[in-house]
């Protein structure tokens, strides 16, 4: 079997099959961590865990730093 020639040849063709490749594994990363922010946000919503297990939850996860912070009025 052969690897596909594109414009740069076999390398190339590697790259940008790898390339894909960690493209598809950040989409899932990504719906993971979606899916993540839902349950707290219903878990917070519903009275199930407080504020600071929120923060905590999302913080665990790395997904803190990627949020507003609150503003005081």
């Amino acid at each position: 079997m052969s690897t596909p020639q594109h414009n740069g040849g076999p390398q190339l063709a590697s790259q940008q099959e790898f390339l894909l490749a960690s493209m598809r594994v950040a989409v899932l990363n990504l719906r993971g961590w979606q899916h993540e922010i839902e349950l707290v946000g219903v878990a917070l919503r519903d009275e199930l865990i407080t504020l600071d297990d929120a923060c905590a939850w999302l913080d665990n996860l790395g997904l803190l730093e990627h949020l507003p912070e609150q503003v005081d009025a």
